[in-house]
């Protein structure tokens, strides 16, 4: 098995320790335990923290075709997977950001019996059309062929994609083009969930994707559009889209492609949550009650991916 530093995170009770998150971020030679002080009062759960693994070595920059494995401690056998597309316009963030995380590996790995993995892509001007997408195609590949030595089921990934990361994860899963390059088939991915983001259809070319793709005819943009590449007979897997409550064409992108999945037989669910904004709304999935997490927790369970009362701790790693 191909495997990083191990670190033990104790998850505890506190409040708000944002400055802590970042700490946490820094690799060591050796494992350490750590205390991460959660948003909210939390029950003191542990994971292992598997970081910087390498998913292609064909890039020159290691960092930017990277992942990190967040694993319930007890491992459990066949643990579905979550993987966590980041946004900021393919020129900002990180796998390890903690606005991005918040309570996500926290909650997924504690109440969803789940791994998650936050992943790196290329930037601009490397990144973006098609190479981006081409990175969540490779990092899915990398999942499905290692994930059960860290005890995940790679019969169970799905997709948690937010802002900017709709692009390429929604291509990834629509697009059969970029898994098969990958050695794969888009029934690898068991669910996508999409949070807040404009880029279902770009066939209009305006403001982000005239920078993204300035010279791209209204075919290339077509392409490029995770909408127009919904078609009956693809294996494309169900999906629920979140968006918040700020208006512009993050609510109608949402609705259209959620509708598109429908009317070509496929599940396709958009929920705008209203007291969210473009942050919130991905922020505050794992905080215990809050809606964005009841919407995401149901969705997982509707699709077989969630604590499964048969998972049976693994004889040990």
């Amino acid at each position: 098995m191909q495997c990083s530093t191990r670190h033990v995170v104790m998850l505890g009770l506190a409040g708000v320790m944002a400055w802590l998150w970042p700490a946490l971020a820094v690799a060591h030679d050796h494992p350490e335990k750590h205390t991460h002080l959660t948003m909210t009062n939390q029950p003191r759960t542990a994971m292992s923290w598997y970081r910087d693994i390498v998913y292609d070595r064909t890039y020159a920059d290691p960092d930017r075709v990277s992942l990190d494995i967040y694993v319930p401690d007890p491992v459990r056998e066949r643990m579905p997977v979550v993987l966590f597309v980041h946004g900021g316009g393919f020129r900002s963030s990180d796998k390890a950001y903690y606005k991005d995380l918040g309570s996500k590996p926290d909650w997924l790995t504690r109440d969803m019996g789940a791994i998650f993995i936050p992943m790196n892509f290329r930037f601009l001007p490397d990144g973006g059309y098609p190479n981006s997408v081409q990175d969540v195609a490779n990092a899915l590949a990398w999942i499905h062929d290692n994930i059960a030595a860290y005890g995940g089921d790679p019969e169970r990934i799905v997709v948690l994609a937010h802002a900017t990361g709709i692009f390429s994860g929604g291509l990834a899963v629509t697009d059969e083009q970029f898994l098969r390059k990958a050695g794969k088939s888009l029934d690898l991915v068991k669910g996508f969930i999409g949070v807040d983001g404009g880029f279902f259809d770009v066939t209009s070319g305006g403001g982000f994707m005239r920078n993204l793709l300035p010279s791209a005819t209204p075919e290339q943009l077509r392409a490029a559009s995770p909408i127009h590449q919904i078609a009956r007979g693809k294996a494309i897997p169900p999906a629920l889209i979140l968006y918040g409550g700020q208006g512009g064409d993050v609510g109608p992108q949402s609705e259209a492609f959620a509708a598109a999945l429908r009317q070509n037989g496929f599940m396709g669910t958009a929920i705008e949550m209203f007291s969210k904004d473009h942050f919130t709304v991905n922020e505050d999935i794992g905080i215990p009650g809050d809606e964005t997490t009841i919407a995401v927790a149901r969705f997982l369970r509707s699709i077989g991916v969630g604590t499964t009362p048969e998972a049976q701790p693994a004889g040990g790693r």
